[in-house]
C-alpha cells in the first residue's frame, strides 16, 4: 500500500504527464486520489484550481477529509467546483481506495458523439469495447446527487464516454487510470482517422475480439505498471534535460 507522500507524488506526475500527452484541457480537467490516511479516514487528493499540468508539484496538491462539500467550499480548499462535486460524489459511492481522472480530450469527445460509441476497429479498441458506460449529456455538474447509472459506475470502475463532454475514468491505481486515459484516447483517434476516410470498413469476427479482450483485460494491470513507470522516465528525462 502507498504512503501519503507516494499518492500525492503520482497524482502531481500523472497529470504532468498526461499534459505532456496533450490529453488535458488547460486548468479545466481533474485527478483525484483517495488515500486511506488512518483507519476509517478517507483523505481526498485533488489538482489546484487554476494550474496548468506542467505547474503541478507535490507541495501544492490539495488534500483534505472525503466528505460532502457545497459549491462554495471549493474555494477554500483550492479546488475547481466542479470538479469538487464530482470527484467527491463518486468517491463516497465506491468508499475504497482508487483514482478518477476526467479529461475533455478530442478524440474521446468525438467518438463519444458518435451514436454507435466506439467500434473495434483497433487493437487498441478491442480491450475497450463492450465495457464502456455510455453517459448522456445532462449539463455541467454542479449538483452533488449522482445518478443511479453514475453511482453504479462509480462502484464498478472503468471507463465512461461522457457524450459531448469527454471521458471519465475509475480506477483502483494510478497506472491502471493513467493507461485507461491514454489509451481510449489513441482508440478514439484511431477510429476517428479511419471514419474519416469514408467508404466501408472492416471489423474482426467475433471470436477474434472475444479472445483478443480476454489477454489484454488479463495483462492489463502488469502493462499498465509497466507504461507508468516509463511515463516516470521519460518525466524525469526531461526535467533532467532542462
Amino acid at each position: 500500500m502507498k504512503s501519503k507522500t507516494e499518492n500525492i507524488r503520482d497524482i502531481s506526475e500523472a497529470w504532468k504527464i498526461l499534459g505532456d500527452l496533450k490529453l488535458i484541457d488547460t486548468i479545466f480537467n481533474h485527478i483525484s486520489s483517495v488515500m486511506d490516511d488512518a483507519p476509517n479516514s478517507f483523505q481526498l487528493a485533488m489538482n489546484p484550481n487554476g494550474f496548468l499540468p506542467n505547474e503541478i508539484l507535490e507541495n501544492n496538491v490539495c488534500v483534505f477529509p472525503l466528505k460532502k462539500y457545497s459549491i462554495a467550499d471549493a474555494s477554500q480548499l483550492g479546488v475547481n467546483a466542479d470538479g469538487l462535486q464530482l470527484h467527491t460524489e463518486l468517491h463516497l459511492a465506491r468508499m475504497k481506495q482508487g483514482v478518477i481522472i476526467h479529461t475533455h480530450s478530442p478524440n474521446t469527445i468525438a467518438v463519444g458523439n458518435y451514436e454507435k460509441g466506439l467500434l473495434p476497429l483497433s487493437q487498441t479498441a478491442i480491450e475497450f469495447v463492450g465495457d464502456i458506460e455510455m453517459v448522456e449529456y445532462d449539463g455541467v455538474f454542479r449538483s452533488n446527487v449522482l445518478t443511479p447509472q453514475l453511482i453504479s459506475f462509480a462502484k464498478k470502475g472503468g471507463v465512461a464516454l461522457l457524450r459531448h463532454h469527454g471521458v471519465l475514468i475509475v480506477a483502483d491505481t494510478i497506472e491502471e487510470a493513467t493507461y485507461l486515459t491514454y489509451y481510449m484516447e489513441e482508440a478514439c483517434k484511431i477510429q476517428v482517422l479511419t471514419l474519416s476516410q469514408g467508404g466501408i470498413f472492416s471489423t474482426p469476427n467475433q471470436s477474434a475480439i472475444d479472445k483478443a479482450q480476454e489477454v489484454l483485460r488479463n495483462d492489463r494491470s502488469q502493462a499498465a505498471k509497466e507504461l507508468f513507470a516509463a511515463f516516470q522516465r521519460q518525466l524525469k528525462s526531461n526535467h533532467d534535460a532542462k
